[in-house]
């Protein structure tokens, strides 16, 4: 995570909304149910997915334990992300668009490290059904929280831009125990490599799409802008709650008015879905240490950013802790020139200037 937006005081817990919470919790469960009805659908992604690509750089042999797939891979995570164009601290991520979402693409890797029991867990029995590798950190505008990434849009906007986050050793563990499962199966009923992205991994982004969502909505709250969202396309049907929770936000953010937080504690007491605040929803990313990845994780966390800023602006105060973060991640932004490390230079230019007007003005 950026240290600009952690929360001095990680201990600050969201004040009680009963009408926001009770559309939060509806969101959550309408995220259970279209999770829960794409691990059965029939919709693939495309055949040369880039998560399925990434299947080839796993060294799986299924004679071993599951965790011995995650331990190899682990000590390599950063050669395949460099193979498969994920950002990484020693490269830029490839530049894709229209495999997770109509809009610009971009990968970073997800170094996060769960404890060992964490992964032992994730690990037994059907637990694996349930690991989240692949997260969705930020997400293009008008998106509709509860379409599954699955791309193969009809049109892509390319002003637009999503983050995405790979945790390439929960990935290979995930492929390894499905593995292990699909060759108990008849020859004729064995899944292929397209729907082990499509029924187990897309699905379990749907939890870090709707928290990013969240998140989006509260910043075009913040930043008065018209607050709409695509309509859902698909079979299932879905209860659409957006104008409730804009609406339920502004009346929250308002009630907030006279709070003496700082910027980024706003974010711990904002609430989310599944029971946790807009910080606790957020995907925690490796702290970045080289310009390869500094640019991309401000790409990815653009709006948060922007989100604090304009939190500490309607309090018209600034805090001392958080001017000095500002300062530092300017400093090192410029001192790497971090956004040349973004492949595409439309993109790269876009950013330069949002920093510009938003961190440096």
């Amino acid at each position: 995570m950026l240290t600009l937006l952690e929360p001095s005081d990680l201990s600050l817990s969201a004040p009680i909304d009963m009408d926001l919470e009770r559309f939060l919790t509806a969101l959550t469960e309408e995220t259970k149910k279209v999770r829960d009805y794409e691990r059965t659908s029939g919709h693939f992604v495309a055949g040369n997915h880039p998560l399925i690509k990434m299947l080839q750089g796993f060294e799986v042999n299924l004679e071993k334990d599951p965790m011995i797939t995650y331990t190899r891979t682990k000590a390599i995570e950063t050669e395949i992300g460099h193979a498969y164009g994920i950002c990484t601290y020693s490269s830029m991520s490839d530049v894709t668009s229209d495999f997770f979402y109509p809009c610009k693409e971009l990968m970073i890797i997800d170094r996060s490290s769960p404890s060992l029991s964490e992964v032992r867990m994730m690990n037994e029995k059907q637990n694996w059904l349930d690991i989240t590798p692949v997260k969705t950190v930020s997400l293009p505008l008008f998106y509709h929280p509860l379409q599954p990434p699955k791309g193969d849009f009809r049109t892509v906007d390319d002003t637009e831009v999503s983050v995405i986050s790979v945790h390439l050793p929960l990935l290979a563990m995930m492929y390894h125990n499905w593995l292990l499962q699909n060759e108990k199966l008849d020859a004729g009923t064995q899944e292929t490599h397209q729907a082990f992205i499509s029924r187990y991994v897309i699905p379990n982004m749907m939890e870090s799409q709707v928290h990013a969502y969240v998140l989006r909505t509260v910043w075009e709250v913040m930043s008065e802008l018209p607050s709409m969202i695509d309509d859902f396309d698909g079979a299932l049907f879905v209860r659409d709650f957006h104008d409730e929770l804009t609406k339920e936000y502004g009346d929250f953010i308002d009630n907030l008015r006279l709070s003496k937080y700082e910027e980024t504690e706003y974010l711990s007491v904002l609430p989310s879905v599944f029971d946790k605040s807009i910080y606790q929803g957020m995907v925690d990313l490796e702290a970045p240490n080289s310009a390869y990845n500094l640019g991309t994780t401000v790409a990815a966390y653009h709006k948060a950013i922007d989100l604090v800023m304009k939190l500490g602006e309607q309090q018209g105060r600034s805090g001392r802790r958080f001017d000095k973060l500002r300062s530092r991640l300017v400093r090192q932004v410029k001192g790497k020139r971090a956004f040349n490390y973004i492949a595409d230079k439309p993109l790269a230019e876009e950013l330069r200037r949002w920093f510009t007007r938003v961190l440096e003005e």
